[in-house]
């Protein structure tokens, strides 16, 4: 939809337009994130719910990408377990590690959201208590 300047206000702002516009084959990813330190579990469950709100396309792949102590990203698929939930464990998290992670959907036309938004750029943060 194209914005016209013709009717616009002296108080009005592109962002003021725009911010409301859907997105009709938008992918969303719901999920809470670890932060700040977390005591010592002996698995830790990464959950998220994936929504495709368009009505020709579905999840196709749900995945999380982490690192350990800046190292390089590892992936592990997170699996479908009812509704729009997807999840995965990991159980090879030591005590004092720092985890970095974010979470790549991808739909069925190629529709790529991560969560955060940026993903490797600006991911999750959390260290490891003891």
């Amino acid at each position: 939809m194209p914005i016209t300047y013709s009717d616009w206000y002296s108080t009005d702002a592109l962002h003021c337009r725009t911010h409301e516009v859907p997105d009709f084959e938008m992918l969303r990813i719901n999920h809470m994130p670890y932060f700040d330190e977390i005591d010592y579990q002996d698995q830790f469950e990464f959950t998220a719910d994936v929504y495709v709100f368009n009505d020709a396309a579905s999840v196709y792949t749900v995945e999380l990408f982490y690192s350990i102590d800046g190292g390089d990203y590892q992936s592990l698929d997170m699996l479908w377990s009812s509704g729009d939930a997807y999840s995965v464990s990991i159980d090879s998290f030591n005590e004092g590690e720092t985890i970095s992670y974010y979470i790549k959907a991808v739909d069925s036309n190629t529709k790529i959201e991560n969560h955060p938004f940026i993903g490797s750029a600006d991911p999750h943060v959390f260290s490891i208590g003891t």
